[in-house]
């Protein structure tokens, strides 16, 4: 691709790149070795709890321009329940990092996990306002067929109340949370609003994206929902 096609930045579609360290570094050492200069995007996110200094500066120097860091909840039991097991605060500095190094950093976080209440949902948000993160995503929680949390014995005393012809995750259709559906929605659009509304924020976004259209374009297209 990059030889025959002249391609220069490539966005890596993996659920977890950097799961084998060793992995991740040696690809970078070959992009580099092989006197690749391209730009490297990682939209699917990294995981940031295996992410140390090392790693980091491997992936800066092959040309990481954009991490996302998959968090989905800020609280140890969410974690638990969904099998993540997330080292929070190792992920917190692995982003403060990123963002040191010149690396444009965004957060994917979902809101409404069987059983979750507000406080962890709150602790979720706080979290996401409070690190680095240029951007971030909350998500409504979606139990697709055939996955655990479909499976979940919580799951299944809500799926009667589904309707399932309107699957959508950036507005609040469905609710497996311990609060109730009107809540879930205030404390979706209060997650874009808190994090959003933030001039210091805003100042970074605009001074770190190249094509200043783009941010119209995103806030447009990822935003719309949360604020109208």
């Amino acid at each position: 691709m990059y030889h025959e096609y002249g391609i220069r930045e490539f966005h890596i579609i993996d659920d977890t790149f950097n799961l084998i360290p060793k992995r991740a570094m040696k690809i970078c050492n070959l992009v580099m070795k092989n006197g690749m200069r391209i730009d490297i995007a990682f939209p699917n996110g990294l995981r940031g709890d295996l992410i140390d200094d090392e790693l980091l500066i491997k992936l800066k120097e092959a040309g990481t321009y954009k991490i996302n860091f998959g968090i989905e909840s800020a609280t140890d039991r969410i974690q638990k329940i969904i099998n993540k097991r997330l080292d929070i605060n190792k992920v917190n500095t692995a982003i403060s990092k990123a963002v040191k190094a010149g690396i444009f950093t965004h957060g994917w976080f979902m809101l409404g996990f069987p059983t979750e209440t507000k406080d962890e949902m709150i602790k979720t948000i706080d979290f996401a306002c409070n690190s680095k993160l240029h951007t971030a995503g909350f998500n409504i929680v979606i139990p697709f067929p055939a996955t655990q949390l479909y499976e979940m014995k919580e799951t299944q005393q809500c799926l009667k109340e589904i309707d399932f012809d309107n699957f959508n995750y950036r507005t609040a259709t469905m609710n497996l949370s311990a609060v109730s559906l009107s809540d879930l929605r205030r404390l979706h659009k209060l997650a874009h609003r808190k994090f959003y509304f933030n001039p210091s924020r805003l100042t970074r976004i605009f001074l770190s994206t190249p094509n200043k259209l783009d941010i119209i374009r995103n806030l447009r297209e990822h935003l719309r929902a949360q604020f109208f």
